[in-house]
């Protein structure tokens, strides 16, 4: 029922957009999780139909902060997950440049931090009541209850494995990026463990995968000044962060580039007003 709900309010700011939204020309930077194909289908073609010219990030860093008269749009992916396989035919058939960001941790031991935060009665062992709560605790903190519940509880992997992630790497369309080692809240880390984070993510990642690693998105979209200090001293070309906004491209900082979020769980009429940017300016 509560997805149905979503749906109408959806179409119904879709309809109301018609008339008020105007950021045709603005660059449409759109991100994802671990999305159905039939959910990443429904905005790839939601995009085709509006003439819409996806860049790779490579071709996108050679026209930031330029004017242009174009539609563009640019795609990412956050995380790893290994469903993602199931994108890459729709990938390769519509001949769409999309860049995964990739957390190594993950790649390497099976799972994501947040897989063990959300088991139904972790509260037990971690004495941590919810997700929300354990991205509120300091870096330290955070490792020893993360640690801890990997000892009590087994889960399934849902992270693409090394042999997974070197053959989406060799695939035309599709770019890696880096997220991190473990996806820590990165402001609540100290400067040795953020250079940590992004160095040795970068460093693995260009061993894996063979070529330079140049784009970086912030896990959780969380960022400040030492944050952004650090990512650029470390090398990465652009990030990405997770405001909720078009891309002004005359004047884009090019390590804080927003996005808009697609719902992996909700209906096509809630993400298209999303990307759309009239959602956010409701809720």
């Amino acid at each position: 029922m509560k997805r149905i709900i979503k749906e109408f309010i959806g179409s119904a700011l879709y309809l109301l957009s018609i008339c008020i939204v105007r950021n045709k020309l603005n660059v449409l930077s759109i991100y994802f999780h671990n999305p159905s194909s039939k959910l990443f289908l429904s905005i790839v073609k939601w995009l085709k139909r509006r003439d819409y010219e996806i860049l790779s990030l490579d071709e996108y860093a050679k026209i930031i902060n330029k004017s242009h008269k174009r539609k563009i749009a640019v795609l990412t992916i956050d995380d790893g997950w290994r469903g993602n396989l199931e994108l890459i035919p729709i990938i390769d058939e519509y001949n769409i440049p999309i860049t995964i960001f990739i957390s190594t941790g993950p790649i390497i031991h099976g799972n994501f931090w947040w897989e063990y935060a959300s088991i139904v009665d972790q509260y037990k062992v971690s004495g941590i009541k919810s997700k929300s709560d354990f991205k509120l605790l300091d870096i330290t903190e955070f490792d020893l209850a993360i640690s801890n519940l990997k000892r009590h509880y087994q889960v399934n992997r849902s992270a693409l494995t090394i042999d997974e992630l070197i053959i989406v790497s060799e695939n035309k369309n599709i770019t890696i990026g880096a997220h991190t080692v473990s996806h820590p809240i990165l402001p609540n880390c100290d400067i040795k463990r953020i250079n940590y984070e992004l160095r040795e993510s970068k460093k693995q990642l260009e061993a894996w995968c063979g070529s330079p690693i140049k784009y970086f998105s912030y896990p959780n979209g969380d960022i400040d000044e030492k944050v952004i200090n650090m990512v650029s001293k470390v090398g990465f070309d652009m990030a990405f962060s997770t405001e909720a906004k078009y891309i002004k491209n005359s004047d884009i900082d090019c390590y804080s580039i927003p996005r808009f979020c697609i719902n992996d769980d909700g209906g096509y009429w809630e993400n298209i007003s999303k990307v759309i940017g009239i959602w956010q300016k409701v809720f």
